[in-house]
């Protein structure tokens, strides 16, 4: 039997990669002017390091130029082993946005490929998700395959059920989010809200427009969970604006047990949890998007 087919995701987390380089291109500049030993970053010593954040701040032609930063990232590499048995089409999909060697999307133009995508979504404790390519924010992205395609029994039988596990985004009816609409309709309308279907094109997901109406007075529970309105919402699951599973997926920081069953697994990160652990640290604010830029800079096949 084959060995399972691998793929990496090289993220840079706020810019590093950029802040080295730029510090690689201040010292090859500028070391004569500077009396530096060498014009290669690498091959200064301790002393001539030390003194570099100061010299840049001090130079009126790079210190405006953005931040520096004097060393690689010690962990970049996120390596994802695939369940291409289990879960065939996910796993050829992910494989092949990894790689980028399918031209360009049908829908989009662009090139199909995480290579640039954001990790536009950090849940601390939870998941984070990433893989729009298109748009960037969870509203884009598109499968290999042209659109989006349907959940695999074998991959929604997985269960989340520790860290560092790789499954698709989605609203499809087997996501959270899609058992849940029909909860958020009673939801708004129990808040004095009238909703309404639009119809839209069928290469687009059906979306709910919210239309103002009379207030009515504002009730202190949710019939449908009993939760006090002016309590803490949860973390929302993972989940694209899309209908069924195109390009976005979610990497588990912790079991997610409620999940299981509702998303596609597909893959198991054998290597790079600490990236994982860089990635949490980063924090995230209320609407979820991390503090500093998290990027694919770099992905493919191994």
């Amino acid at each position: 039997m084959a060995a399972p087919r691998r793929a990496f995701l090289d993220v840079d987390i706020g810019g590093h990669r950029a802040a080295h380089a730029r510090a690689e291109a201040f010292v090859a500049a500028t070391s004569l002017r500077y009396g530096l030993s060498s014009p290669a970053l690498a091959e200064l010593g301790g002393s001539e390091r030390a003194r570099l954040p100061e010299l840049y701040a001090a130079d009126h032609e790079w210190g405006a130029r953005g931040p520096i930063a004097l060393a690689p990232a010690a962990a970049e590499r996120i390596v994802v082993e695939l369940l291409e048995e289990a879960a065939p089409n996910c796993a050829a999909n992910f494989a092949a946005l990894c790689d980028g060697g399918r031209g360009k999307a049908k829908g989009s133009g662009l090139p199909l490929s995480y290579k640039g995508a954001r990790l536009h979504r950090l849940v601390p404790g939870m998941m984070v998700q990433g893989g729009d390519f298109v748009k960037g924010n969870g509203a884009g992205g598109e499968s290999v395959f042209g659109g989006t395609f349907k959940d695999e029994k074998g991959a929604l039988a997985i269960k989340l059920d520790r860290r560092g596990l790789v499954a698709m985004s989605n609203t499809g009816k087997n996501s959270e989010h899609g058992r849940a609409r029909g909860g958020e309709r009673a939801r708004r309308r129990l808040h004095g809200e009238r909703v309404a279907n639009v119809r839209r094109s069928s290469d687009r997901p059906r979306r709910a427009s919210t239309i103002a109406a009379p207030a009515l007075p504002r009730l202190r529970t949710l019939s449908c969970s009993q939760r006090p309105l002016d309590s803490p919402r949860p973390p929302a699951p993972p989940f694209s604006l899309l209908a069924g599973n195109g390009s976005q997926f979610f990497i588990t920081l912790s079991a997610q047990p409620k999940l299981s069953g509702k998303h596609c697994v597909f893959g198991s990160v054998v290597s790079g949890l600490e990236v994982l652990d860089a990635i949490e640290g980063v924090g995230a604010d209320d609407g979820e998007r991390p503090l500093r830029e998290i990027v694919v800079a770099n992905c493919g096949l191994l």
